[in-house]
């Protein structure tokens, strides 16, 4: 995950005049407000052995199992409901191995849950919908399999043990139709450290946690066992490495407190941007809007010049268009559950008309991804084919 500057430090350091270090206050304290380090994280502090309808616990099945199968060879793993996992279990534990245990009537690897066919499928199908639902919103991915949960405490005189996951791995649930059943999917997206509980155990304690490994034949063990070297000096904290469970983390602004660190960027590209200085320091010139807020669309745009994928409003119209016409701009307002999904035509449409680019091309294959899914609701079509220039 790289080093991210101590927001401690950055607080407390001495006001400078300079322009660039008052951009620099403005961006740690940025990512301060971004930086949720309070135990209702659950990334800070995770409530274990209580029955959740958004988390699953997985407990049990063997974290350096899991990973091999689930990143290593990248196979989906079927969630077995408790009567189906019982008679293999038993057998597993008779022979001390971990608790991945195998379908007897088919070769798919299965991961054991406690919960029966029934409320195991609901709870899976509900998790499915909300997981859904928050990419189309957000536009992230909110859905992981963490693996490992420290055991800590805020402080010596405590006697409350927080729990907070280690290594979280995007996954996403997929439902087989011909054989009604779920497997868990590995998405293509970075395996990650528990940034937020880094931080929150920097600032408080001055542990300093390892990243996980971005390359190599790492197994989540060989972290684990690096955890407990950077913790130590604390005698009462411990690591149940065999502890899974799958569930919802809020991980986007953990993205943002990365990119948001001049440290990152080099060069000091990021302090010194144009727009970024426009924005935090001298500020922009006056510019006419393209569209003014009196002006009637109908009379000012031809609508067959215009390429939507879906029906925007006067308001979108007027950001697309103001996009296109070679503008920067910032959008303030409530993004209703609908706008999201109208996002796709804003990043769609300078691609395609107004020669603009994209900042980020994992960000354009995603909005390219809900663009094709809206499309192929609204207009009928099954196959769409997007280019890009790189």
């Amino acid at each position: 995950m790289g080093e991210v500057t101590p927001f401690r430090a950055a607080r407390n350091a001495p006001q400078l005049k300079s322009s660039g270090s008052a951009i620099e206050e403005l961006l740690a304290a940025a990512r301060l407000k971004l930086l949720e380090t309070g135990t209702r994280n659950r990334l800070i502090h995770t409530p274990r052995g209580t029955k959740r309808a958004r988390a699953l616990d997985l407990s049990g099945n063997g974290s350096d199992h899991v990973f091999e199968m689930l990143v290593r060879k990248n196979k989906p793993l079927r969630f077995l409901p408790a009567v189906e996992a019982a008679a293999p279990q038993k057998a597993a534990s008779r022979r001390n191995l971990p608790r991945l245990v195998r379908s007897s009537e088919r070769c798919w690897e299965g991961l054991q849950t406690t919960l029966p066919l029934g409320p195991l499928y609901k709870q899976l199908r509900g998790m499915r919908r909300d997981a859904r639902a928050a990419e189309e919103e957000r536009g992230v991915n909110v859905l992981f399999l963490a693996l490992g949960f420290l055991r800590w405490y805020e402080d010596e005189k405590s006697n409350v043990p927080r729990h907070a996951p280690l290594i979280l791995i995007p996954v996403s649930i997929v439902h087989d139709d011909k054989r009604a059943v779920f497997d868990l999917r590995l998405r293509e997206e970075d395996i990650a450290a528990n940034q937020a509980l880094q931080e929150r155990l920097r600032g408080d304690f001055g542990i300093n946690l390892p990243d996980v490994p971005e390359r190599g034949e790492w197994l989540p063990s060989a972290y684990f066992s690096a955890v407990s070297n950077a913790a130590s000096a604390k005698l009462r904290w411990s690591i149940d490495a065999n502890a899974i469970e799958l569930g919802f983390y809020s991980y986007t602004k953990l993205l943002l407190v990365k990119d948001l660190d001049p440290s990152r960027w080099p060069g000091n590209r990021l302090t010194t941007h144009p727009i970024l200085c426009g924005l935090l320091g001298e500020g922009f010139g006056a510019e006419p809007p393209v569209l003014p807020e009196e002006a009637r669309l109908d009379e000012r745009l031809n609508p067959a010049h215009l390429v939507h994928i879906v029906d925007a409003d006067a308001s979108q119209t007027r950001v697309i268009e103001t996009v296109r016409a070679g503008r920067n701009l910032a959008v303030q307002g409530p993004l209703g559950r609908a706008s999201p999904k109208r996002l796709p035509t804003l990043s769609q449409r300078p691609c395609m008309m107004g020669g603009r680019s994209c900042s980020s091309l994992r960000k354009w294959l995603r909005s390219m991804s809900c663009v094709r899914d809206s499309a192929r609701q609204a207009l009928r079509i099954s196959t769409l084919i997007f280019t890009a220039k790189l």
